[in-house]
Formats: C-alpha cells, structure tokens, sequence
C-alpha cells in the first residue's frame, strides 16, 4: 500500500472513527488490512495540552514504520532536545523515546495477535530495522518474545 494511503486512512479513523476509516478505504479499494489503521489503539498519554508534545505524537503515529530520532523529531518541531524531552515527559509520563517504543510495541501486539505474518515483517512494519533489537524492546514491554506473545495471545485459525 501506498503510505501516504495508510497515513490518511490513520487520520480518517483518528477524527472520524474505524467505521469510516473502513468505508472509506472500501471506497478507495484499499485493503485496510495490509496498512496500519486496523491495529493501532490509542496509548496513554494523549490526555494533555501541550500542542507541541501532542503534534509530535501524531507524526510518531503517521510515521512509525520509519527511523525516527529524538534529535531529529527536536529539530522538525523547533525545540531543543533536552526541552523536547523535558515536555513529553511532563505530559506523557514517559520520555519520546520510550513513548515511541511503546506505541511501536502496542501496534506490534495487535498485528502479531491477528495476523500470521513473520515476526521479521512486523518488526519492519514498526519501524525496527534490527529485529534483535525489536525482541529485547518487545520483551522489555511485555515479558515475552514475539513468538511466545503471539502463541498466548494470537488468533486460532482454523487448520
């Protein structure tokens, strides 16, 4: 899928809601499946007025299959690092970085209990370019490996 579909399908669910996010992408013959939209739940910490910490939360969400760097993220929203910090932590209760991979580790939780794509797709599709890296992340998170959290919690298909 085209990202900027996924991207747009994500904000349609966001300010419309999963019913009009689906229609729409039934409207566009988008699988909705195959992007993001059908997996992704709100993670704590969007109960806040800081428009800065809110905005950079919603370019994690719009662009979580890519690299994103704190310093970067700082740059792009015109703070510095260390202010950027010092307000998502404020507002969230956690700082960007752990923020971001909370989120990538919900999303991965949601693909990993209703798809059966490879572990190694979902790794790539939240943005970890090193897998070794998303599973000690992962177990971190939850406790458990991918493979392990997927076995508990996964969808039965039928054989």
């Amino acid at each position: 899928m085209i990202r900027g579909t996924s991207s747009a399908l994500y904000l349609v669910e966001r300010f419309g809601g999963r019913e009009r996010a689906n229609l729409a992408a039934q409207a566009l013959l988008i699988d909705a499946r195959r992007s993001q939209l059908p997996y992704f739940s709100p993670i704590r910490g969007r109960a806040h007025n800081d428009v800065i910490v809110r905005d950079i939360q919603e370019y994690i969400d719009a662009h979580l299959d890519d690299p994103i760097q704190v310093g970067a993220l700082a740059e792009q929203f015109g703070v510095s690092v260390r202010t950027l910090t010092r307000r998502f932590t404020a507002a969230t209760g956690l700082g960007p970085q752990a923020y971001l991979q909370l989120v990538r580790v919900n999303l991965s939780q949601h693909l990993l209990e209703t798809t059966s794509d490879p572990v190694a797709s979902i790794s790539d599709a939240v943005g970890y370019g090193d897998i070794n890296a998303y599973r000690r992340v992962f177990k971190q998170v939850t406790g458990l490996s991918p493979s392990e959290y997927r076995s508990q919690n996964g969808t039965r298909r039928p054989s």
